[in-house]
């Protein structure tokens, strides 16, 4: 499911909160893995929908630090 779409459910109240991971592309060509998690902003009255808020994670070094496990582990 395409980011957008994922938004859309936010945004048409089918889901409160959505999160996974993605790797972005800088216009350099370098590539940042990142987790993300998304949610819906609602008034006190917890009706009323007033917004979403994305949080995003840099992954690199997590990603880094797996990839040398994976590899220490097969020698």
């Amino acid at each position: 499911m395409e980011s957008a779409d994922k938004i859309q459910e936010i945004l048409n109240g089918k889901k409160d909160n959505i999160s996974g991971e993605k790797v972005f592309k800088s216009s350099d060509g370098n590539s940042a893995p990142t987790a993300y998690s998304i949610s819906r902003l609602r008034e006190d009255n917890n009706i009323q929908q007033t917004g979403i808020v994305e949080i995003l994670y840099d992954l690199t070094e997590i990603k880094a630090l797996e990839d040398n496990l994976k590899r220490i582990s097969t020698l």
